[in-house]
């Protein structure tokens, strides 16, 4: 169950009124699509409670490809893209804003991914991209739903994530716009590379 206390949630009341967790899923032809809904919830008092399934549908879900360093403890394990948040919908069933949790600690920026897998899972080593960029992974996923903290930091425009299942504290739920204000006040560089997604690390399948 996730139960989210939205940062200035409340002034969002009125304006969103379901709370909806996608995940990628792929067809019979093995392509992917983007948004597959799997649970909603209504939102209220600046907030929301969900319950995710507890056996995800087979659609959802992928064997981790290997690259790099980057090994997997069981070729044969299933799970879900490293996707995270949730999506709020007006009364059109209109999506108006993405709902994250986030944190943001220095020059270091936190964003927790929700992965299921259909079995106990590890998925580590470290991978460098032409471009400087580099992911480091020390993922422990249990038979479920977990959360995966991938933590990005900048350096002349370089981003080095480290992605873990290890709780990092002072996270908390934000709008999407929200947060993005919220990381506004860092070094433009870091500002540029949130407004091209970059907080979010490339890897997997």
């Amino acid at each position: 169950m996730i139960t989210a206390v939205v940062e200035n949630g409340n002034a969002y009341n009125g304006i969103i009124s379901r709370v909806v967790f996608a995940k990628s899923y792929y067809t019979t032809t093995g392509e992917r699509r983007y948004g597959g809904e799997i649970a909603s919830t209504n939102y209220s008092n600046g907030g929301f409670t969900l319950t995710l399934p507890a056996v995800l549908d087979d659609k959802f879900l992928y064997t981790f490809e290997e690259y790099g360093n980057i090994k997997v403890s069981d070729e044969n394990a299933k799970i879900s893209d490293f996707e995270g948040g949730a999506r709020g919908y007006d009364s059109n069933n209109e999506m108006i804003h993405r709902i994250d949790l986030v944190g943001k600690n220095n020059d270091l920026f936190t964003f927790v991914f929700f992965v299921y897998a259909d079995r106990d899972v590890t998925i580590t080593g470290s991978h460098e991209r032409e471009c400087g960029s580099s992911e480091t992974l020390n993922v422990s996923l249990k038979r479920g739903w977990n959360r995966v903290y991938s933590t990005a930091k900048y350096t002349e425009n370089v981003s080095k994530y480290e992605i873990s299942t290890k709780s990092v504290s002072g996270l908390k739920w934000y709008f999407f716009d929200d947060w993005q204000n919220l990381f506004f006040g860092a070094p433009e560089n870091t500002k540029n590379a949130v407004k091209r997604n970059a907080v979010f690390p490339r890897f997997g399948k």
